[in-house]
C-alpha cells in the first residue's frame, strides 16, 4: 500500500459518518441511514434549509452560516462574502446560481460563479427576513418574507400586494400544476390565476405557524400544505380538510419524492412517510422515530438529491436516507453458513441455531430439537439431500425430520469443524486449525495419501456434480482427487484457496484471498488483485441468468463470466466491468467466510449472502439500473500556495515547485466507492492509481506544456473518462533556450580562452627555459669559453718556450694563468648564481643590487653610488629577480667593457612602476653598431629580461661620454 492510499484510507475514516450504512427499521425500512454530526466536521448550529446545485454539491443553511458538502467534507463559505447571520432558506435556481435568504440587514444573497451579490434596502428589500424562495416557469425569482411577497426583476426586488395589507408576511411560494402563483401567510393561502391577476384567497385556515410552512404536488397535480396542528392537508378546490388516519403533528416540510411518496418533516413528532395511494384511498402513514434511527424528532429541512436519496436536516446531525437496491436482514443474530437443499430449502447456520426457510415458514432449530450444539459453524447440503451441521459440540445429520449425531471413536480428536464435503461414502472435514480429516463407515482415516499443506493448511474443500473432491490450500495450491483415488495438484496465482463453485457448464470457479481462477478442464485463466481485481472472494454464487454473484471484502460484485474469461486471458481486470454493491445500497455489512458456504442460491431466485451484519438477499431482477457516474471536476489548483482557476489555461509562475490539483466526482449516494486515477501528460509515462485520494501533488515541474488528466469509476471496473487540464510552467530566464544558447557560446568562449591562457603560459615557461639557456650560453661565451681560449693559447706558448725560459719567468707565468682560472671559475660561479638569487629571498631589492654591485667591481679601482628613492615596496618575485640581474648585467659591462671609475645605481620607486638606473663614466660605446655577431650579448639579454615582466629598458651611450641603462618596469 502507498503513501498516497494511506493517506486516502484515513482521510475516509475521518470524514465516515459514524452510522453509515444502518438499516432503519419501522416507518423507514427499505432505507439505510447516514448521520454526520460534530464528531465527522458538520460545523454546529441547526439545519434550517438544504438545497443541490446543478454541480451536485450539497448546500447547507446553517444557524451559523452557510456549509458546502460533496459527500465527504464540509466546506464553510468563505464568511467574508456574506454578512453575519443564519441561512433560513436557500433555492437553486436553473442558471446555476444559488439565492440565500439571510437573517441581516442584507437579507437576501446571491451566489454565481463563485461570486456574492448582496441585496438589501438599495435594492428594494427592506431589513427584514427572506423564509421562502421559489422560480416558477417563467425563471422568475421569488422571495416570501416577513414583510410581504417579492419578484426580481433582474437587477432589483419589486414588492407585489397579495390582498392584505403591505405588512403582511408571506412564508411560502409555489406554483400549481396550472402555472398559477400561490402565497401562503400566517392567515391562509393566496393564489393569482393570471400574472396580471390579483392574488385571491383559497383557504382562509390557520396552517402555519411561525415561519415554517411547505408546499409540495403529488403525481396527479394536487396540492398538499404542511399544516401547524394536523401535520399534512390537502389543498382541495378552496378547502383544507384533515387527512383521515393522520396522525396530529406540527409539519414543517413536504416532500414528494421520485416514487410518488411524500414525506413530511415534524417539529417533534418524527419523519412521517406517506406512501402513493390512490385519491380516494385513505394513506397509511408509517413514522419513524429516534428509535428507528432518527437523529432527533424534530426534522427541519427535507431535500432529495439528484440520485434519489432523502437528506434530512435535524438538530442531531445531517441525515442521508439510501433506497435499498438489495435486502439486508439483520434480525437473524450472527450468521456463519448458507446452504439450500434440493427441496428449496434455504438454511442459515446462526450463533443462536439452524434457521430455516421453506415456503414463507421460518423456524429455528435448537439444541432442544437435536441440535449437538448452539452455534452453527458449517452447512453441506449431500448427494441425498440430507444436511450436514456442525456446531462447536459435533456434527450432525438433518435428515427425515430429525438430527442424526456424527458417531465417532471414544479417542477421536476432532475440534470444531469449518468446511464439509462428501463423495459417496466418504466424508471431508476440516477443523478450526485447517486440518483436514477424512471419515467413512464410523471411523476417521488417516489422510496420508495427501500432500503435506493439503492435511495441515487446507482452507476449503468441495464436491463437484462428478463426485471428485478439491482441496483448497492456503499456499495457492488446488488439489482434486477423482473417484479412484486418484491425486493432481495445480498451482494458483490467487493465494489461499476460500471458495470453490461449479457452475451451469461444469465450470469450476476458485476464490482466493488475492483474486479469482477460472477452471475449464485442462485451461486455466485468473485475475489478480496485482492486475485489477477488486478484491478477496468470500463467496461464489450463479443466478438463473448465468451471471456470477461474488461476495469480496468490501461488497457484492454481479459479473459476466465470459468477460471475466477475456479480461483474464488478456491479465487486465481494466477490460473486467462488473456491478457493485455494498453499504449504501443495503447490503449488512461485508460478505465473510471462514471455509464454508457463505452464498447460495434460493429456490425463487434471489442469491442470499452471509455478511458481517447478518444476511443480505440479492434479488438480481430487482436490483434497479446502475447508478450514473458523476461527472468528474478539478476543484482547486494550487501552485506554491497561490490559487488558480482550474477552468483557465493555467501558465505557473517560473520556479513553481509545488503544485497541488484537487479533483472530485460528486455523488452523494456513496463517495468512498469511488476510485481515481490520474496523469500528467509530459511527465508521467502511464496512470498513477489514486484509490480514494482526491488530489494530486507535483514537485518542481520543469518547465513546459502539461496535460493533466484525471478519470474515475464507481466500482464497477468501468473507467469513466473524465476532466482534463492543460496548463504550462513558465521558465527562469535561466531556464530559456536563448539563455541555454548564452551559456553554451560562454562556456566555449570560457575554454577557448583557459586553452589559450594554458598555451601562453607554457610558452611563457618555454621561453623563461630557453632565455636562459641563452643567457647561459652568453654568459659561458662571454667568460668561460674566451677565458678558456686564452689560457689555451697561453698554455701553448709556454709549452713551446718552457726549454729556454729562465726559472723565475715561468713560475710567474704559471701563476698567473692560475690566477687567470681562478678568474674564469669565479666567472662561472656568477653565471650559476645568476641562474637563481637567494639574496632575494634574503634581503630585499635595494639590498640585493648593491651587493651585486660591490661583488661585480670587486678589487678595482671602480667607486660605487647607490641612491633609493621613493618609499621602497615588494614587487613581484620575478619582477625583481630581473631587474636584479639586469642591474647586474649593467655594472658588470660598465667594470669590464667601458673600463669605469665611477658607476652610479639608482632604484626609485612610484606607485605604478620601479624604475632601475645605472650609469657609469666610462669609454662608453654605440648602442647601434653593437651587434649580436660580436658574440656579446648582454644588452639584448637585458632588453629580454625587461619584456619578460612587461618593462622597457632604454640604453644612452656614445663614444666617450659614459653610458646610462635605465630599465622601467610595472610595479605589479
Amino acid at each position: 500500500m502507498t503513501l498516497r492510499h494511506v493517506r486516502a484510507l484515513v482521510l475516509c475514516l475521518l470524514v465516515w459518518p459514524a452510522t453509515a450504512g444502518a438499516d432503519i427499521g419501522g416507518g423507514l425500512s427499505g432505507y439505510s441511514v447516514t448521520t454526520w454530526t460534530e464528531k465527522e466536521g458538520l460545523p454546529a448550529g441547526r439545519i434550517r434549509a438544504m438545497a443541490q446545485s446543478g454541480d451536485g454539491y450539497l448546500w447547507l443553511g446553517l444557524e451559523t452560516g452557510l456549509v458546502r458538502f460533496d459527500g465527504l467534507r464540509f466546506v464553510p463559505w468563505d464568511a467574508s462574502t456574506l454578512p453575519a447571520g443564519s441561512v433560513w432558506s436557500l433555492l437553486n435556481a436553473r442558471d446555476g446560481s444559488l439565492w440565500i435568504g439571510l437573517s441581516s440587514a442584507t437579507p437576501v444573497a446571491r451566489v454565481h460563479n463563485g461570486r456574492t451579490t448582496l441585496f438589501g434596502a438599495s435594492d428594494g428589500l427592506p431589513n427584514t427576513l427572506a423564509a421562502s424562495f421559489y422560480q416558477d416557469q417563467n425563471g422568475v425569482i421569488w422571495a416570501g418574507t416577513l414583510s410581504g411577497l417579492f419578484r426580481f426583476n433582474g437587477r432589483r426586488w419589486e414588492h407585489v400586494d397579495v390582498g392584505e395589507t403591505d405588512s403582511t408576511a408571506v412564508i411560502g411560494v409555489y406554483e400549481d400544476s396550472e402555472g398559477r402563483l400561490l402565497a401562503a401567510t400566517p392567515m391562509g393561502v393566496y393564489r393569482r390565476a393570471s400574472p396580471d391577476a390579483g392574488f385571491e384567497l383559497v383557504a382562509h385556515v390557520a396552517v402555519a405557524s411561525n415561519l415554517h410552512f411547505s408546499f409540495t404536488r403529488d403525481r396527479s397535480g394536487a396540492l398538499w400544505v404542511s399544516d401547524f396542528h394536523e401535520g399534512f392537508r390537502r389543498l382541495d378546490q378552496g378547502r383544507l380538510p384533515p387527512v383521515a388516519g393522520a396522525p396530529r403533528g406540527w409539519g414543517v416540510q413536504l416532500l414528494h419524492d421520485r416514487r410518488g411518496t411524500m414525506w413530511v418533516a415534524t417539529q417533534g413528532q418524527g419523519l412521517w412517510r406517506v406512501p402513493a395511494t390512490p385519491e380516494a384511498g385513505t394513506p397509511s402513514i408509517a413514522v419513524a422515530t429516534m428509535r428507528d434511527g432518527l437523529a432527533s424528532e424534530a426534522v427541519q429541512a427535507l431535500l432529495e438529491d439528484h440520485e434519489g436519496n432523502i437528506w434530512l436536516g435535524t438538530p442531531g446531525g445531517l441525515q442521508r436516507l439510501s433506497p435499498h437496491r438489495v435486502t439486508p436482514r439483520r434480525d437473524l443474530g450472527v450468521a456463519r453458513a448458507l446452504e439450500a437443499t434440493p427441496d428449496g430449502t434455504m438454511w442459515v447456520g446462526t450463533s443462536s441455531g439452524l434457521k430455516r426457510f421453506s415456503g414463507g415458514e421460518n423456524r429455528l432449530f435448537t439444541e432442544a430439537d437435536g441440535l449437538p450444539g448452539a452455534v452453527v459453524l458449517a452447512l453441506h447440503a449431500g448427494p441425498r439431500g440430507e444436511l450436514w451441521v456442525a456446531t462447536e459440540l459435533g456434527v450432525a445429520i438433518y435428515e427425515h425430520g430429525r438430527f442424526t449425531r456424527l458417531k465417532l471413536p471414544k479417542d477421536a480428536n476432532l475440534p470444531r469443524i469449518f468446511a464439509i464435503a462428501t463423495a459417496g461414502d466418504d466424508v471431508w472435514l476440516r477443523d478450526f486449525f485447517f486440518r483436514l480429516h477424512h471419515w467413512r463407515g464410523g471411523q476417521l482415516l488417516p489422510v496420508d495419501d495427501l500432500p503435506e499443506p493439503f492435511r495441515t493448511n487446507v482452507r476449503s474443500v468441495y464436491t463437484d456434480r462428478g463426485g471428485q473432491v478439491w482441496f483448497g490450500a492456503g499456499d495457492g495450491q488446488l488439489a482434486v482427487r477423482d473417484l479412484k483415488g486418484g491425486l493432481k495438484v495445480r498451482q494458483l496465482p490467487i493465494g489461499g484457496a476460500v471458495r470453490l463453485y461449479e457452475d451451469r457448464e461444469g465450470v469450476l470457479w476458485v476464490g482466493g484471498d488475492d483474486g479469482m481462477s477460472r477452471m475449464d478442464g485442462g485451461e486455466v485463466v485468473s485475475l489478480t488483485r496485482a492486475q485489477g481485481f477488486p478484491g478477496s472472494v468470500k463467496s461464489i454464487v450463479e443466478d438463473t441468468a448465468g451471471q456470477l454473484w461474488v461476495g469480496i471484502g468490501t461488497g457484492i460484485i454481479r459479473l459476466e463470466k465470459a468477460q471475466f474469461f477475456e479480461a483474464a486471458r488478456a491479465g487486465d481486470a481494466r477490460k473486467l466491468q462488473y456491478r457493485f454493491f455494498n453499504a449504501a445500497d443495503g447490503v449488512a455489512g461485508i460478505p465473510v467466510a471462514e471455509g464454508t458456504c457463505t452464498g447460495a442460491r434460493a429456490a425463487d431466485g434471489r442469491v442470499w449472502f452471509v455478511t458481517s451484519g447478518g444476511l443480505t438477499i440479492v434479488d438480481p431482477d430487482h436490483v434497479g439500473a446502475p447508478p450514473a457516474m458523476p461527472p468528474v471536476r478539478i476543484e482547486s489548483v494550487t501552485a506554491d500556495a497561490q490559487k488558480y482557476d482550474p477552468q483557465s489555461g493555467l501558465f505557473a509562475p517560473s520556479q513553481t515547485s509545488h503544485l497541488h490539483i484537487a479533483f472530485t466526482a460528486l455523488t452523494l449516494t456513496d463517495p468512498t466507492r469511488i476510485r481515481f486515477r490520474y496523469r500528467l501528460d509530459g511527465l508521467d509515462h502511464d496512470w498513477i492509481d489514486a484509490g480514494a485520494n482526491r488530489e494530486a501533488v507535483y514537485t518542481n515541474l520543469p518547465p513546459q506544456q502539461y496535460r493533466f488528466v484525471v478519470e474515475a469509476t464507481n466500482g464497477d471496473g468501468v473507467w469513466t473518462p473524465g476532466a482534463s487540464w492543460n496548463f504550462g510552467v513558465e521558465p527562469m530566464f535561466y531556464q530559456t533556450r536563448w539563455f541555454a544558447v548564452v551559456m553554451t557560446a560562454m562556456a566555449g568562449l570560457m575554454v577557448a580562452g583557459v586553452w589559450r591562457l594554458r598555451v601562453r603560459s607554457v610558452r611563457r615557461q618555454f621561453a623563461l627555459v630557453l632565455a636562459e639557456r641563452i643567457r647561459m650560453s652568453r654568459a659561458i661565451h662571454d667568460t668561460l669559453l674566451q677565458g678558456l681560449a686564452g689560457l689555451a693559447l697561453q698554455v701553448d706558448d709556454l709549452s713551446h718556450t718552457l726549454e729556454h725560459a729562465d726559472r723565475q719567468s715561468a713560475r710567474g707565468r704559471v701563476v698567473k694563468m692560475r690566477r687567470m682560472v681562478e678568474e674564469y671559475i669565479r666567472e662561472a660561479r656568477q653565471s650559476i648564481w645568476d641562474l637563481r638569487s637567494p639574496r632575494l629571498a634574503q634581503s630585499d631589492l635595494p639590498n640585493a643590487l648593491k651587493q651585486a654591485g660591490e661583488r661585480a667591481i670587486g678589487e678595482r679601482p671602480v667607486t660605487l653610488d647607490f641612491t633609493v628613492t621613493g618609499t621602497p615596496h615588494r614587487c613581484a618575485p620575478v619582477v625583481e629577480e630581473q631587474l636584479l640581474l639586469i642591474g647586474q648585467e649593467a655594472v658588470n659591462n660598465a667594470v669590464q667593457h667601458g673600463r669605469a671609475t665611477r658607476v652610479g645605481m639608482e632604484i626609485a620607486y612610484d606607485d605604478n612602476h620601479t624604475r632601475l638606473r645605472v650609469s657609469d663614466d666610462g669609454c662608453g660605446f654605440d648602442p647601434a653598431s653593437l651587434a649580436e655577431a660580436n658574440g656579446h650579448y648582454g644588452l639584448i639579454s637585458m632588453r629580454e629580461r625587461a619584456e619578460q615582466v612587461k618593462g622597457r629598458v632604454r640604453i644612452d651611450s656614445a663614444p666617450g661620454r659614459g653610458t646610462l641603462v635605465e630599465a622601467v618596469v610595472p610595479t605589479v
